[in-house]
């Protein structure tokens, strides 16, 4: 009987640990998720404003200009922090 105690003491602190685990993962996806949360609407903000100035009165003059005007908004407002961030991660170590 006492080897079966001692293995049931050994499984519980096993799961003990693996549930200490998955608390601390759980915290560190919450806090990446409102990084992610944050760096999107501050590029939805920042490509909003190059958005809103292309009014069609506005384009019709720089048509030409249209695609760089947008691929340039693009480029500037994609989250380099935050892709910089989830590279340097360990908890990303797989991407």
């Amino acid at each position: 009987m006492s080897h079966f105690s001692a293995l049931m003491r050994s499984f519980r602190a096993a799961i003990s640990k693996f549930t200490q685990h998955v608390a601390i993962e759980r915290e560190s996806a919450r806090r990446q998720l409102g990084d992610v949360t944050e760096a999107i609407v501050k590029a939805e903000k920042d490509m909003r404003k190059v958005m809103d100035s292309l009014t069609w009165w506005r384009t019709v003059w720089r048509v030409d200009e249209i695609g760089d005007i947008v691929t340039y908004a693009v480029e500037n407002a994609w989250c380099k922090d935050l892709e910089r961030h989830v590279r340097t991660s360990p908890s990303c170590r797989y991407l």
